[in-house]
């Protein structure tokens, strides 16, 4: 299923969208509040920032929007598309809102209701615990449209039934599709609690223009009632400057100061960026943020946060100051099987008794690169990967089932091209040896991303 673009087409797709929700009541009060909170203000003796836990919090259509713009003002600043997740999302919504607009919105028994397909839809985007299902519900029936079969969406009013409703030969196929948030619950906690811990360290102690990293470690991940000790500890150890490590109190939780670097560090441009740099480039990219301190973590991850702040002088030199550095090195992993595992069980309940059925579940990509990484037991004592482990845990539920005559596993891949972006499914489908009733082959091709 590759799609290829222009990034023009974005702005179209962003556009339409932005429409669509603006006429919901205050979404475009919330939106120009996050709009506010991430435009940063550089005045001052030391800068104002936004705190670093506020920017995971808001709905995911807010982000969304707000990042596709940014992409799009540095696409006609510099002319290259700055793609990310956010953009890949609205360009799914844009070509659903653009395809699917005559689609049928059904009741599980097929029978029409009588709603507006945008009115339907804009609804449950602005519901967050429905956002995630409904985007990637969006997709499977916009390419399913152009895929060539007649999809028909289901009225989610009805509490059973699936999402979508096809017609494959002389049977009518039941789909049910789930999409994981990029990061399971206990990941989301402690990213959370990461960036908490930096915007309390940030207004406890005085570090004038200087730079730190530290790291924490335990057993496990850290959670909301971890961080007022962190901090204590942590505050301790910057105040002193001391690099060292602390136990924190009532825990098997310690804090290092693993590096600290004293006054602002001139900088210059990367020398590989030097000849691609264009009047508006965002430095941020272009500049060794943090190669003063004698640590690594990337910005953004749920295992640890960094942050900067630039200072341009009058003579146009460039220094980093502020520059935090926080990891996290626990033990205890995540278990992504039974995170994908349970989508799974819920849908295939729902689905009970109607074949054929399938169910569809997006997973970021990145957590199933972790998963081919990382090893388990088995039930038979053999050490497999976490993704192998799935595969056997989803060809069990196949296997107790007649009316399920297949399981897939996708995630998307966006690639941006001297053309525009490329969009490319990583698929895994498992078929149900015994089906009650046997898919298409056109629909199983298409369910094999073929």
């Amino acid at each position: 299923m590759d799609k290829v673009g222009d990034p023009i087409d974005v702005l179209g797709y962003e556009i339409r969208l932005s429409e669509m929700m603006e006429s919901i009541d205050g979404f475009s009060e919330d939106y120009d509040q996050y709009a506010k909170s991430r435009q940063s203000n550089s005045g001052g003796e030391r800068p104002q920032r936004t705190s670093s836990h506020q920017l995971g919090t808001e709905h995911p259509i807010l982000v969304q929007i707000y990042n596709t713009r940014e992409a799009i003002n540095e696409f006609f600043r510099t002319d290259r598309l700055k793609f990310n997740n956010q953009v890949q999302d609205t360009i799914t919504i844009g070509k659903a809102l653009s395809g699917l607009e005559d689609t049928s919105i059904v009741k599980p028994d097929g029978t029409r209701v009588d709603l507006d397909f945008e009115d339907v839809f804009v609804e449950r985007l602005w519901k967050e615990e429905d956002y995630w299902d409904t985007v990637f519900e969006l997709e499977i029936a916009s390419s399913l449209e152009e895929s060539g079969f007649n999809p028909k969406l289901v009225d989610e009013q009805q509490q059973e039934g699936p999402d979508v409703i096809l017609e494959d030969d002389d049977s009518e196929v039941w789909l049910e599709c789930k999409r994981k948030r990029p990061k399971p619950e206990p990941e989301r906690e402690q990213e959370w609690a990461i960036k908490e811990i930096l915007d309390q360290l940030y207004d406890s102690v005085q570090i004038d223009e200087d730079s730190l990293a530290l790291e924490i470690r335990g057993q496990r991940l850290l959670t909301r009632d971890d961080v007022g000790p962190i901090v204590n500890v942590a505050s301790s150890l910057v105040d002193k400057k001391k690099i060292g490590v602390a136990s924190v109190k009532g825990s098997d939780l310690e804090v290092e100061l693993v590096d600290y670097f004293n006054g602002m560090r001139e900088t210059t441009i990367r020398p590989e960026w030097a000849k691609a740099v264009q009047p508006y480039v965002d430095l941020t990219q272009s500049i060794d943020l943090f190669g003063h301190l004698n640590y690594e973590v990337q910005p953004g991850h749920s295992y640890g946060h960094a942050e900067a702040q630039l200072k341009v002088s009058q003579d146009g030199k460039v220094s980093i100051a502020n520059a935090y550095m926080l990891g996290v090195r626990c033990s205890e992993q995540i278990d992504y099987v039974n995170w994908i595992m349970e989508p799974i069980k819920k849908a295939r309940k729902k689905l009970t008794g109607h074949e054929p059925s399938v169910i569809l579940v997006d997973v970021p990509l990145p957590k199933i690169k972790e998963m081919q990484e990382h090893k388990t037991i088995d039930h038979k004592g053999n050490e497999v990967t976490l993704l192998e482990r799935l595969d056997q845990r989803i060809i069990g539920q196949l296997s107790n089932s007649d009316s399920i005559s297949a399981i897939v596993i996708t995630s998307n891949e966006s690639v941006v091209t001297d053309n525009g972006y490329s969009q490319r499914r990583q698929v895994n489908c498992t078929e149900n040896l015994y089906p009650g009733t046997k898919l298409s082959d056109e629909l199983l091709d298409f369910l094999n991303g073929k």
